[in-house]
């Protein structure tokens, strides 16, 4: 299941991401957020993976990065994906985006707050 909303105090679009994860069901849920980039004039988004049943070793973040930018989210945006605790500890020790400043991982709310607002 995929939520979008729009954040206002933050000026951000937020993606919120539950069950079984799939690239396909991911590439469905960035291309959904197209009109609401049209209606929200910002350049963030959030991508709240947290809730979803995934295996973050058989993941490639920097697909992830090219399936955001064949959306609409072109470099100009900030994204932050959030993961839960034990995924992301799992993608820091093990990977890392390359050659991505507009993308980063978070498994902290607040941390992602705070970078895509800086």
């Amino acid at each position: 299941m995929f939520t979008l909303g729009y954040d206002k105090n933050r000026k951000c679009l937020v993606g919120v991401y539950k069950g079984m994860y799939s690239e396909e069901i991911l590439a469905a849920c960035a291309s959904s957020a197209k009109s609401a980039m049209a209606k929200h004039p910002c350049k963030r988004f959030v991508m709240d993976m947290r809730q979803a049943d995934l295996i973050a070793s058989r993941i490639n973040f920097n697909q992830w990065h090219k399936v955001f930018f064949e959306a609409g989210f072109d470099t100009s945006w900030k994204k932050a994906v959030l993961l839960s605790g034990e995924n992301y500890q799992e993608v820091e020790d093990n990977q890392k985006l390359h050659d991505c400043d507009d993308m980063n991982l978070f498994g902290d709310i607040q941390e992602a707050i705070r970078w895509l607002l800086a």
